[in-house]
C-alpha cells in the first residue's frame, strides 16, 4: 500500500455520500483520530473536523450514502482476510486502518513489541499526523450566520406612513339590565 491508494480510497468513499458529503467525510476524519471522543460535542473538537458541532447532527439528519456504491467501494479495497461487511462507519474507518497501515510510522506505548505487526490501536494513535499530509475531499467549510449586508449605493426609501385611528374603549355599563 502507499499514499496513492489511501487516497484513491478516501475520495471513492467520498464519492459515495449524496448528501452533507463533506460533514460526513469530516466526521470519518474525527473518528479516525479521536480515541476519547464520548459524544458528537466531543467528536466535534477534534482538529480533524473543520465544521461547527451542530453541523454533525444534520450531516446525520440530512445526509444520504449510496450504500450499495459504497460495499462495492469496501469489497474493492478491503484485503481478503479481514471481515467483509461491517457498519458502514466502523468499516470505512477500519479500511483507513488497514490501508495506512503501511505507510504510517505507528505510536507505540513503552510496554508494547516493536517486532510485531503494528495494531489498528497503534494506526489509529499515528493518525494525526498521516492525515494532514493526504488532504481531504471535502470542500471547506461556508461561513454562514452573517449576511453581507446591504449593497453599496443602494437608496433607501422613506417607510408608507398610515394614518392614526383612534378608538374609543367601551366602557361596561354602569347600571345592570
Amino acid at each position: 500500500m502507499n499514499r496513492n491508494t489511501v487516497k484513491e480510497f478516501r475520495h471513492a468513499v467520498y464519492g459515495c455520500f449524496q448528501r452533507a458529503g463533506d460533514a460526513l467525510f469530516n466526521t470519518i476524519d474525527a473518528l479516525l483520530t479521536e480515541d476519547r471522543a464520548r459524544s458528537f460535542p466531543e467528536l466535534s473538537l477534534s482538529p480533524s473536523f473543520e465544521r461547527r458541532w451542530s453541523s454533525l447532527y444534520e450531516a446525520f439528519e440530512d445526509g444520504r450514502i449510496d450504500e450499495a456504491q459504497l460495499k462495492r467501494v469496501l469489497a474493492s479495497y478491503l484485503p481478503q482476510t479481514e471481515e467483509r461487511w461491517l457498519w458502514t462507519g466502523i468499516a470505512i474507518a477500519h479500511n483507513h486502518l488497514v490501508l495506512a497501515r503501511e505507510i504510517v510510522e505507528p505510536e507505540l506505548r513503552p510496554w508494547e513489541s516493536t517486532h510485531r505487526a503494528p495494531t489498528p490501536q497503534q494506526v489509529h494513535r499515528a493518525m494525526n499526523k498521516l492525515l494532514p499530509q493526504l488532504g481531504t475531499p471535502a470542500r471547506a467549510p461556508r461561513p454562514r450566520g452573517k449576511s453581507p449586508g446591504r449593497a453599496k449605493g443602494v437608496k433607501i426609501g422613506k417607510a408608507k406612513r398610515f394614518s392614526i385611528v383612534r378608538k374609543t374603549p367601551k366602557l361596561p355599563p354602569l347600571i345592570p339590565k
